[in-house]
């Protein structure tokens, strides 16, 4: 029994050793390669025992650009300014972007008019509401527009109308998904120090999960496109696709992808060095122990993002012969379950992540697609309860809201639909959900 009893805990502390790796893989998965070989770098800066060797990732690739269309931008003379005025390479990545995601000619008017609203923050700073009576498109169109494509983009979280809206983005990108979130987003932004106990019952977090929280929302970008160079923002390739066997093959891009050297040679000679303590001792061998712990992550993500990648190609069989126009619906939980892993491992993986194809540098978020119309009236229903619980009480969503964040998920239904299924669920209408909250009465009384 004793014997057993101290197995069990020697397993037990083996899962807690192997917690900080694990961690620390799940927090590189996500970065673009760019983001990785700083991150490495600066981790070198800290660790003698590591090397980062990357002298051919410096390289530009002026040849190779992401695919251009023949559709000519008709832009009115006051954005044409703006975007004039403006760092044209977070703009031209935008509109890029939104060539291969639309191919209504209306929706790229709109999508036009929306990019040139985004500051060089990757923020959206304009009024849906003025921009629907300066151009006299309807207010819905314009958000539906906002949710549905630019807010797909590349640098994720771009278009967000706010800090923590932008941060939300990239939680849920990453797979981290809860009732409440924007709400939890912004209690944790004023308050960095609150601890799991301040808010386990009102969000229902496991502590596993709130750590998580904490950890993707250290690493999130508040400023989606703040800090990332000319080279990210055209999106470095970090994996290409050749043509093989009928199909793809896709293979990692050796410029882009950092190489990291355990030095245990190095490693080795002060070991055997002459009046070396034993707290030197014990700290070198911590120190060797973080070099050997961020090599396995490295190859770790370099696996899993070459797995996903050639998973995501595999699904896509039309694409080879028809490019864009032959990718099928397809979502990250297909993939998942073809691999036995999460969505969030499969979200993080494809995240920020841009593939060389022959038909042009693409991000790999564009294979999967959410035009899905044969949702069930449970899955919709179940999506309006989820959408009204996360809104803010003050501020309640309208049926036109309901519906952009609807059609953000696939949903394509109509504004009357919204109304009729929040009937169904006997939620009131957004005047009477004001009432209810108080703001009405408060508002009459001042």
């Amino acid at each position: 029994m004793v014997d057993r009893a101290q197995k069990s805990e020697q397993k037990i502390k083996q899962k807690l050793k192997m917690a900080p790796r694990v961690l620390e893989y799940i927090k590189i998965l996500r970065m673009p390669a760019q983001e990785l070989r700083t991150y490495l770098r600066q981790s070198a800066e800290q660790n003698p025992f590591v090397d980062v060797s990357d002298e051919s990732t410096e390289e530009d690739y002026p040849d190779e650009t992401a695919p251009t269309s023949d559709y000519e931008p008709n832009r009115r003379v006051v954005m044409e300014a703006k975007i004039a005025n403006r760092k044209p390479s977070l703009q031209s990545h935008l509109l890029n972007q939104l060539n291969l995601l639309v191919e209504s000619e209306e929706e790229k008017k709109i999508g036009e008019i929306l990019i040139g609203e985004i500051d060089e923050r990757g923020l959206f700073t304009a009024s849906v509401t003025e921009l629907s009576k300066w151009y006299g498109i309807e207010e819905s169109k314009l958000r539906d527009v906002l949710k549905r494509v630019i807010q797909r983009m590349e640098p994720t979280g771009v278009g967000a109308e706010s800090v923590e809206e932008a941060i939300e983005i990239q939680l849920r990108e990453a797979g981290f998904r809860i009732k409440n979130l924007k709400q939890l987003v912004k209690t944790y932004i004023k308050n960095p120090g609150i601890e799991y106990t301040d808010i386990s019952k009102r969000y229902k977090l496991t502590e596993e999960k709130f750590e998580e929280f904490k950890i993707l929302i250290r690493n999130a970008r508040p400023y989606p496109a703040e800090g990332m160079d000319d080279i990210e923002r055209v999106g470095e390739w970090e994996l290409e696709a050749v043509p093989a066997n009928g199909g793809l093959k896709v293979r990692l891009n050796p410029r882009a992808c950092p190489n990291l050297i355990v030095k245990r040679e190095y490693y080795n000679t002060i070991m055997n060095s002459e009046g070396v303590t034993k707290d030197d001792l014990r700290f070198i061998r911590g120190l060797f122990r973080q070099a050997k712990d961020m090599r396995w992550t490295v190859n770790r993500r370099l696996e899993t993002v070459l797995e996903v990648s050639q998973a995501v190609l595999d699904a896509q069989p039309r694409f080879l012969k028809e490019g864009l126009k032959g990718i099928r619906p397809l979502k990250m939980e297909d993939i998942a379950d073809k691999l036995g892993t999460s969505i969030s491992t499969i979200s993080r993986a494809v995240s920020s992540k841009y593939i060389k194809t022959p038909h042009g540098i693409l991000p790999m978020k564009i294979f999967f697609t959410k035009k899905v119309r044969d949702k069930s009236q449970r899955e919709i229903l179940e999506a309006i309860k989820e959408i009204i619980a996360d809104e803010d009480p003050r501020n309640p969503l309208s049926d036109e809201e309901i519906l952009a964040k609807l059609k953000a998920d696939g949903y394509d239904i109509a504004r009357r639909t919204v109304a009729k299924y929040r009937d169904m669920l006997n939620i009131p209408s957004l005047w009477k959900r004001k009432r209810l909250s108080g703001v009405v009465r408060r508002n009459k009384r001042i």
